[in-house]
């Protein structure tokens, strides 16, 4: 079973490096032909060959498990309704994810349990309340650990 792993994972990096010895116009034909769709006029090469290498290893590996698969349609869908994504999805981490940050020259460590937190020795029901403890201030746990990005609105200055 190992070495048939081993053979599937190597004939795929075989099939990859072909890609990437394509010319520009060959992997715009091998795009098409998977995606009957128009492409943007200025997509690089580099992104071609991403896309076309992604979909080997989804099709001889599996794809995205269903639900993510499930959330990244919805998110295409609004977009194409509205320009916008909606960035307010709920933010999944494995349980055994470790967070690490440095704080005035200090390393936190915080551990992803089932439903819970832990940092140092201590468990905390969200994020939010370790940024605070190590802070002093209230913050966002998520954008302190960088998760989530501050969204702050632009401001415009007349010269």
């Amino acid at each position: 079973m190992l070495d048939s792993a081993r053979g599937q994972k190597g004939r795929i990096a075989a099939e990859i490096k072909k890609l990437e010895e394509l010319s520009t116009a060959q992997l715009k034909q091998r795009w098409h032909r998977k995606w009957p769709v128009q492409l943007p006029k200025q997509v690089s090469r580099e992104l071609l060959v991403l896309s076309l290498a992604g979909e080997l290893q989804a099709t001889e590996f599996g794809g995205l498990p269903r639900e993510l698969q499930r959330q990244i349609d919805t998110l295409a869908g609004d977009l194409k309704r509205s320009g916008k994504i909606d960035n307010n999805t709920p933010i999944r981490i494995k349980p055994g994810t470790r967070l690490v940050r440095e704080w005035q020259g200090e390393r936190h460590e915080v551990t992803v349990l089932e439903k819970r937190f832990t940092y140092k020795n201590k468990q905390f029901d969200s994020l939010s309340e370790i940024a605070r403890e190590i802070t002093g201030t209230r913050w966002s746990g998520p954008v302190f650990f960088g998760l989530k990005k501050v969204s702050r609105p632009r401001v415009s200055v007349d010269a």
